[in-house]
């Protein structure tokens, strides 16, 4: 496959970086990439927002199959006329909006699944708690965002950084950050630096699986107000709920003090408190 430069070129596309489209070019990059998903002929790894291809195409040529999800058609274009008649049985394209994507229908029967992606600036955030909410099938993923996002994925609780994308993740699997990438290495190159790192699912197992959605939306809510206590919080919210003596009793069970904000509650914690008003009041669903 031709350089991504040489591409843009040849089909007169103008990326648009407004939009969160920034080209990888630098293929040291590409590589380290590839490596830390350890491909291996025959694998499937889920490709989100593929570009013109620099990953895709190596992946391809590792003898993996590809399921690559791209929104813009100007892509997709160029990928079914470089990519898709050396790799016919083994790429396949998805014209579509990633977070519109049901990524368990679209792995079902090929699991074990790794996924891989040069996620777009603007749905960084929501594509990551899509990823971790939705139970996906993936055992592990090889991510490049903002360094920033990066630190707060990665950020453990009481910490500056440590919102409700850190508390979920956290639920849910591992966090290794691998290495940085300058805004040099795009076209057009962004605002800021990025980091790639890698995340290790892993079942969450303290949660029943018909309350995992009741679990994540007990979490969002935690985080909707950052300055108040989560007792505050929790009785401030509409709906049915246990009364302040109640509450104070569970907290007390969990082994929390009154004065804790949902940022200063790690996820086993978070996943301790949900069990108990759950348990106790049947009112979080």
């Amino acid at each position: 496959m031709i350089s991504q430069t040489a591409l843009l070129k040849k089909y007169g596309i103008k990326v648009k970086g407004d939009l969160g489209q920034h080209l990888l070019l630098d293929l040291n990059i590409v590589r380290k990439i590839v490596g830390a998903l350890n491909p291996q002929i025959g694998q499937t790894v889920l490709e989100i927002g593929p570009g013109l291809g620099v990953l895709t195409s190596e992946f391809l040529r590792h003898g993996m199959n590809v399921i690559a999800i791209e929104k813009d058609p100007k892509f997709v274009s160029v990928l079914e006329k470089e990519l898709l008649p050396e790799f016919p049985d083994s790429l396949h394209l998805i014209n579509a909006d990633a977070l519109k994507c049901d990524f368990n229908e679209l792995c079902e029967g090929l699991e074990p699944v790794q996924l891989v992606s040069n996620l777009p600036y603007y749905i960084t955030t929501p594509i990551l708690l899509k990823l971790i909410e939705s139970k996906p099938v993936f055992t592990r993923a090889v991510l490049m965002m903002q360094k920033e996002v990066a630190e707060r994925l990665g950020a453990i609780a009481g910490s500056p950084k440590y919102t409700r994308l850190s508390a979920a993740a956290s639920a849910v699997g591992s966090m290794e950050k691998l290495f940085t990438v300058s805004k040099g290495c795009f076209t057009p190159a962004p605002a800021v630096d990025s980091a790639v790192i890698r995340f290790n699912f892993k079942p969450l197992t303290q949660i029943e699986p018909k309350e995992h959605r009741a679990f994540f939306e007990f979490i969002k809510n935690a985080f909707s107000e950052r300055r108040k206590t989560l007792v505050t919080l929790l009785l401030s919210q509409k709906g049915k709920k246990p009364d302040r003596i109640e509450m104070e009793l569970i907290f007390k069970a969990c082994n929390l003090d009154l004065k804790l904000r949902a940022d200063q509650l790690n996820a086993d914690q978070l996943a301790q408190l949900f069990l108990k008003l759950l348990n106790r009041t049947g009112v979080i669903k």
